[in-house]
């Protein structure tokens, strides 16, 4: 139905199907039409929604998972920076949305780059700094003065975000955890060194893992960082390892949030398949 064709209907009788007294007159709705569609306002209104999840669930908001993807341009009226997709396996023209998503794979909120200036420097400048003010429930200064291992929060990433120099900033100037494969893991892990752990995710999927921990100095000179080295072991003897500065969480959450980052790719494949949500953003 055209906005004009509501002159026809009685105002009274129409207002009823959308819960209200009456039908707004046009140009009211055109009003509010214009002020819910305001760049400003939305960005407002997804802060605090996303505000209102994390408060809702706390639990969910102490851990994570950033991860970068790529919004192909298929318009003609401006050049964008070219940018690899992964999916296409080419370089193609392009904006790189970085989501803030919870345990479960639900996105809190995004930060949107034309240029990109990579995931690091994204998270130092944009999404550390809204989550630090965001998140709630965060120890106070005197709980992590007292204990030397709490940390605010935990940040999960994949290996574009291994970076000791990173690792040692958020934690010496936030007292923020970091979590992410290893990039240049030494030699195999003798075997005896693994035993089978169940692993709850966060789904609440339980699995075997086979695992074993050690500390380990990563990083060379000065950027280097006493971490926790957490290493799965596969069926086909295949060794992953996983550092964190995450120090009082146990052995089976490190391995169970680290190897839980799928949940992000599962929202997305969902969204694609069933709202069109890939395209639609695409074709903006």
């Amino acid at each position: 139905m055209r906005w004009s064709e509501l002159r026809e209907h009685a105002p009274g009788e129409f207002g009823k199907l959308l819960g209200l007294d009456r039908v707004p007159e046009v140009r009211c709705l055109r009003t509010k039409v214009k002020g819910l569609s305001d760049p400003e306002s939305v960005e407002s209104w997804a802060a605090d929604l996303s505000r209102q999840w994390m408060e809702n669930e706390p639990e969910a908001a102490g851990t994570l998972y950033i991860d970068g993807h790529v919004r192909v341009y298929h318009g003609h009226l401006t050049k964008l920076p070219k940018r690899h997709v992964s999916r296409e396996k080419l370089c193609l023209r392009g904006i790189t949305d970085y989501w803030v998503n919870d345990g479960t794979g639900r996105p809190f909120f995004v930060v949107e780059k034309t240029v990109d200036p990579g995931l690091l420097k994204t998270l130092e400048e944009d999404i550390v700094p809204r989550l630090l003010k965001d998140i709630p429930n965060q120890p106070s200064a005197q709980a992590l003065q007292q204990n030397k291992q709490a940390c605010r929060f935990i940040q999960v990433f994949d290996r574009e975000g291994y970076s000791p120099a990173f690792f040692r900033k958020m934690w010496d100037k936030h007292r923020v955890a970091c979590m992410t494969y290893h990039k240049f893991p030494t030699e195999n892990w003798p075997l005896d060194n693994f035993s089978g752990q169940e692993i709850t995710l966060p789904s609440g999927e339980k699995v075997i893992m086979k695992l074993a921990e050690r500390g380990s100095l990563v990083g060379t000179k000065k950027q280097a960082m006493w971490m926790r080295e957490v290493c799965k072991l596969t069926d086909s003897g295949h060794q992953t390892s996983i550092i964190t500065t995450a120090y009082e969480l146990e052995l089976t959450a490190v391995s169970g949030r680290m190897f839980s980052r799928w949940c992000q790719e599962n929202f997305f494949r969902y969204m694609k398949h069933h709202y069109g949500l890939d395209m639609h953003r695409s074709m903006e």
